[in-house]
């Protein structure tokens, strides 16, 4: 069998909030799916003794972002704090795969966003980074996008 070999080496995921603040980046993210609901019909004069299957809403699962680091980590307070006081607020931002050359390979837009857990790691003096080993984000809308060179 032939070995499959992975495009991107050392992937990261840059979480960028639409402004011009530190960007977050994350070694690994799963969560990201997104599920057609299916309703199953049969009209009344139909000659056809079947049904039709009609698309309903889509549902979204949560995105988890793994073993990231921030520098400044005001953002992600904010945004936060925001979210705890009014829940109501949600935001949009962008999650990118870059490559090691810092190139956008795939973007993320997530539309409603907001926060749902945020894990930090045992902490440690003498660092001006913030790690983060866990951010779930629950969303209403992805879009995605293929190669975006925003970097």
């Amino acid at each position: 069998m032939k070995e499959i070999k992975n495009p991107i080496p050392y992937p990261n995921y840059e979480v960028d909030f639409g402004n011009d603040s530190a960007r977050m980046t994350f070694k690994a993210m799963n969560g990201l799916n997104e599920e057609t609901r299916v309703l199953e019909y049969r009209q009344s004069d139909s000659p056809q003794f079947s049904t039709q299957k009609l698309t309903t809403i889509s549902k979204h699962g949560h995105i988890t972002l793994k073993n990231g680091v921030v520098k400044n980590c005001k953002d992600l307070s904010i945004w936060q704090s925001e979210f705890k006081s009014n829940p109501g607020k949600t935001r949009t931002f962008a999650i990118r795969l870059v490559d090691e050359q810092a190139r956008v390979v795939i973007q993320w837009t997530l539309t409603n966003a907001f926060p749902i857990k945020v894990i930090a790691p045992d902490l440690e003096a003498g660092g001006n980074e913030v790690p983060i080993d866990s951010l779930e984000i629950g969303y209403d809308q992805i879009i995605t996008s293929v190669g975006n060179n925003k970097s």
